[in-house]
């Protein structure tokens, strides 16, 4: 499978990503970027022969998911979600770019609009579908750690990564954090003429790899939530394992984020600094009910 390798410098044992999507990954950063320097691909030698790969990245600006692509461009044959590339063009070009770069390099996930911008939703079938077409493929999935921001630094982790997880047999979480090198925040929906304009240094770190627990029982949240959406009400029994099993999403979720909080500077990591650590550890303990 070529979501494993034995040795990041044996290029032979590596397949790198079509070259319709790089062309399209070296056009994004001549244009968004002045420099792009990568740091940590020592930690891609630490991923064991026969392991998959899930590549969890920072989405503190528009420019990240393009920029960790870009870097990683050539160590793996990248399968980006729908949900974490919209925004690194204009709305009304979403469907020429991906043209572009090949569309069976996207996959896409359900998202909804809210106060904030853009969100995730949870849908175990967006990733089991995921899991499938990778097994199909042999591509290497690179999924947004978390919502979008707005803030210029990380926010609450998301589901993604850790579903995936869960529906990935040998798999490890490998994080990916982008540092856009700006005093103000660029690289944003709003700022896409100022962005270009400034064209800022683009740091990006590859952190270590590492096993993510299995949630026990995942395959029911599947049906809670299908009886949601079809306004069928859960027993209190289905209730409580319901908030269980969220509860275990949030837990997977926050040592997603912790390990790529170390991979973006201190005053970009937000809830996930060391200070803030209490704040991190409220959202755990008082999980929000899961929209769809």
């Amino acid at each position: 499978m070529s979501l494993s390798f034995e040795n990041y410098k044996e290029q032979s044992e590596r397949k790198g990503s079509p070259k319709r999507l790089v062309l399209a990954l070296e056009m994004l950063e001549k244009f968004v970027a002045s420099k792009i320097e990568t740091k940590g691909r020592e930690n891609l030698d630490k991923i064991s022969k026969g392991k998959r790969v899930i590549i969890a990245c920072s989405h503190i600006s528009d420019m990240d998911m393009g920029m960790a692509a870009y870097a990683l461009r050539n160590d793996f044959d990248l399968l980006i979600t729908h949900q974490s590339v919209q925004t690194l063009f204009a709305e009304p070009g979403i469907a020429l770019a991906m043209k572009m770069a090949g569309k069976d390099n996207f996959l896409p996930i359900d998202w909804r609009r809210s106060n904030d911008g853009k969100q995730g939703k949870v849908n175990p079938n967006n990733f089991i579908e995921i899991a499938k077409s990778v097994e199909r493929s042999g591509k290497t999935p690179l999924v947004a750690a978390h919502n979008p921001s707005k803030k210029w630094q990380l926010e609450k982790g998301g589901y993604g990564a850790v579903m995936l997880a869960q529906y990935e047999e040998d798999a490890i979480i490998l994080p990916v954090g982008v540092n856009v090198m700006s005093e103000n925040p660029v690289g944003m929906a709003e700022s896409r003429i100022k962005t270009l304009k400034q064209k800022p240094e683009v740091e990006v770190v590859i952190g270590e790899p590492f096993e993510l627990p299995k949630i026990e029982g995942i395959d029911e949240l599947r049906l809670f939530i299908d009886k949601r959406r079809q306004k069928i009400p859960l027993s209190p029994t289905e209730r409580k394992r319901f908030t269980e099993l969220h509860r275990s999403l949030e837990e997977k979720s926050s040592l997603i984020m912790e390990r790529l909080a170390q991979c973006v500077p201190e005053e970009k990591r937000g809830i996930y600094r060391k200070e803030s650590a209490g704040e991190a550890k409220k959202i755990i303990n008082n999980p929000s009910s899961v929209k769809s």
